[in-house]
């Protein structure tokens, strides 16, 4: 209901061009330690974020559904799972390549393992998201 409520309070105002329903959710059982409310299984982030998809469009046909996903195997496949047939119209993946990885520095070699990395990924998630 409050989901909603935000989308019915907003659907009037032209600054908003995009829903974005999530960035970087993912399901890890690590997060059971802050309590049993972020003890979720993946088939309940999926329904939940299929649910968030649709009442968006539901509620606003008008605008896109937009998500930004983790640089995670494992979570751009749950994420593949609620953005099919449509439910998301455009995903991005946040890349720490370079900022959070064993290259320190941009020369030449540095370049080309980046390249290479961001090319791989990219292809994976080509894969993910065909399903």
């Amino acid at each position: 209901l409050y989901s909603q409520i935000i989308v019915f309070r907003q659907v009037f105002f032209p600054k908003i061009g995009k829903w974005g329903i999530q960035n970087e959710v993912y399901q890890s059982d690590q997060f059971a330690q802050f309590g049993n409310e972020f003890k979720v299984d993946k088939e309940t982030l999926i329904a939940f974020n299929k649910g968030l998809a649709e009442l968006a469009q539901r509620e606003d046909k008008s605008r896109y559904i937009v998500q930004a996903e983790i640089d995670w195997a494992s979570a751009n496949e749950a994420a593949a799972e609620w953005s099919r047939d449509g439910k998301v119209d455009y995903s991005g993946v946040n890349l720490y390549i370079g900022f959070k990885s064993d290259v320190s520095n941009g020369g030449g070699k540095g370049r080309k393992k980046i390249t290479d990395i961001l090319n791989k990924k990219i292809d994976d998630y080509r894969i993910w998201s065909r399903g």
